[in-house]
């Protein structure tokens, strides 16, 4: 009797006293979660001391995304070796893309940057997410990654298809705040108002920012912050209510505008136009009710992979709150992307002066806006919907 009294003593302890270890371990995750991004912010200050500006979100084109802004800084966290990987000596680094476009439309990952591509780095993986490391899911065309051949006779140009070769990539949590998202500026193929957005190789969208054009100030402005990464299935059913980050959709009702490009033969920028048709985020948007409507596929690819300079790989804006009840959407990668974590009532957020904070989501909507736009100075926030909202440089 004795004995069975001193097991249900034991029983009620160890129930006492697992939440504690649980919650103490994720403090401990949490710690380690905004030291990760304080690196990361800390990599971009030292990006900018060699560069004189911070990173574009990507690159590329417009239309055929570069690396991203985590790819950039691989010299500046000690990865130097895995940044000559991704360097082709054929050509300039920013000419360089980390996929490319075949004749039928698949998209594959570049042989040299191959290795580099499927390198996962801890630092670019939060702590409380125990999600895939690898994935192989690819939702632009709705296949998958492939290996690219290098074997033109210009080092990039593919002469040959490569049979149905899956090539992993490494997925990370954290991603750049391409701004608020207000307006038709969760389009990150243009300018925004966001410290990283835009791509390096268009003149029309070159979003390059220095630290005079952070007029709110450094310490008021949202650098990166955090995701959950996606479920790894292409083209899955729809998320569970209560578990909105498991997949994004993907808008099968809605047409992209003209991107801006200066590649010859392609369209003209004066055309060029953000957004999707009829899709402005202001007030009177809904979400969830567009979702509803609108999106009918649905894919697991959040996060997949730190290489490539896509919203819905390495980027987010301020178009809701931390960890919305609704899923994310886009299509082509481009669209509606949100900070999430699994850290209990928000998400960490590193600003622009390297200081890390964890904002609640419970975060009034518009402050979270401002806290992502580098330059609405407490007023009106900009509206991308303007031809001159982001003027040409």
């Amino acid at each position: 009797m004795e004995l069975l009294v001193v097991i249900a003593i034991i029983g009620v302890l160890v129930g006492l006293l697992l939440p504690a270890v649980q919650m103490a371990r994720e403090a401990a995750r949490r710690i380690q979660c905004s030291n990760n991004l304080k690196q990361i912010a800390l990599a971009n200050h030292n990006f900018y001391d060699a560069k004189k500006e911070f990173p574009a979100f990507n690159t590329g084109y417009s239309s055929v995304p570069g690396f991203s802004a985590l790819a950039q800084i691989l010299p500046f966290i000690e990865q130097g070796a895995l940044y000559d990987q991704i360097y082709d000596p054929l050509n300039r680094f920013e000419d360089n893309t980390p996929i490319t476009y075949t004749s039928n439309e698949r998209a594959r990952i570049n042989s040299y940057t191959e290795n580099a591509a499927k390198t996962k780095l801890t630092g670019y993986r939060c702590p409380s997410d125990g999600g895939y490391d690898f994935s192989t899911a690819w939702t632009n065309i709705g296949g998958t990654l492939y290996l690219v051949p290098k074997s033109g006779p210009d080092g990039k140009t593919p002469t040959q298809k490569e049979p149905n070769q899956e090539t992993p990539v490494a997925s990370t949590n954290y991603v750049a705040c391409t701004g608020s998202g207000a307006g038709y500026g969760y389009d990150s193929r243009f300018k925004t108002d966001g410290v990283i957005g835009g791509t390096q190789h268009s003149s029309y969208s070159r979003h390059n920012v220095a630290f005079e054009d952070i007029l709110d100030g450094s310490s008021n402005t949202i650098f990166f912050s955090e995701t959950i990464i996606g479920d790894g299935i292409d083209k899955g059913d729809a998320p569970a209510p209560h578990q909105p980050w498991t997949k994004v959709g993907y808008a099968t009702g809605v047409t992209q505008r003209v991107y801006p490009e200066n590649i010859p033969g392609t369209c003209g920028c004066a055309d060029a136009a953000p957004g999707f048709v009829d899709v402005f985020n202001d007030d009177d948007f809904d979400a969830g009710s567009f979702i509803t409507s609108h999106v009918a596929e649905w894919n697991g690819n959040r996060g997949y992979a730190w290489i490539i300079g896509k919203p819905v790989a390495t980027g987010f804006s301020a178009y809701a709150t931390p960890n919305p009840n609704h899923p994310d959407w886009g299509k082509a990668g481009y669209g509606f992307y949100s900070a999430r974590s699994f850290h209990t009532g928000g998400v960490n957020a590193a600003l622009t002066d390297a200081s890390v904070r964890f904002t609640s989501n419970t975060i009034d909507k518009e402050t979270w806006q401002r806290f992502a736009a580098k330059d609405d100075l407490g007023g009106t926030l900009p509206d991308p919907a303007a031809k001159d909202a982001f003027p040409m440089p």
